[in-house]
């Protein structure tokens, strides 16, 4: 018990942050910010709990869109279902890149211009991993809780990526809570730096 009582004292998890961000943006400068629903790379969804994954991409965005709207009262969730797809598409999937860019990602960036956004937040959940243990001793052995969010922030006219960062969040323990708590104040400094005000 005095072994959990350590690890418990010196925290229940390690978050990382790298990539690039961009320089500290004029906070006088106009921004609207739209957050695209996450995108999701491979299968993320590991652990010995079931989640219906919907709910995870709900939280995930949930989570983005109230940050956001720390340093943008209006922002908004990009509806990349639509049928107005950022044109000219060639000169975004230039800016971003052709192995990454998706159709629904050039339909969010598109519904952002016409609604008047200067920019586009566009996460991937990477990996989501969430355990649980019935004993102590369970708590202690790996694997253990774990986020990785990718994050990248467009600026749409013209379009350039101003930024690109991934967030990495994981327990040193099993601790029976929900993984949604690694998207915690270390998450919410790494989105407020990526729009230029963290």
């Amino acid at each position: 018990m005095f072994v959990l009582a350590a690890i418990f004292a010196s925290g229940c998890s390690a978050a990382t942050t790298v990539g690039t961000f961009p320089a500290a943006r004029d906070l006088s400068a106009p921004l609207h910010v739209f957050v695209m629903p996450p995108a999701v790379e491979g299968s993320p969804a590991t652990g010995n709990i079931g989640r219906n994954f919907n709910d995870v991409e709900r939280v995930v965005a949930t989570r983005l869109l109230t940050v956001v709207r720390e340093r943008d009262a209006g922002a908004m969730m990009a509806d990349p279902t639509g049928q107005t797809p950022f044109l000219p598409m060639a000169k975004y999937i230039d800016a971003v890149a052709p192995a990454l860019t998706t159709r629904n990602e050039l339909n969010a960036a598109g519904f952002a211009l016409q609604h008047g956004g200067t920019h586009l937040l566009v996460p991937t959940i990477v990996e989501w991993r969430e355990m649980r243990a019935g004993d102590p001793i369970g708590a202690l052995l790996p694997p253990h809780d774990g986020v990785v969010i990718a994050l990248r922030l467009v600026r749409l006219a013209p379009p350039i990526v101003d930024g690109s960062v991934t967030f990495k969040n994981h327990s040193r323990v099993t601790v029976n809570q929900s993984v949604d708590k690694l998207l915690n104040g270390d998450f919410r400094q790494a989105v407020l730096r990526l729009l230029g005000s963290g």
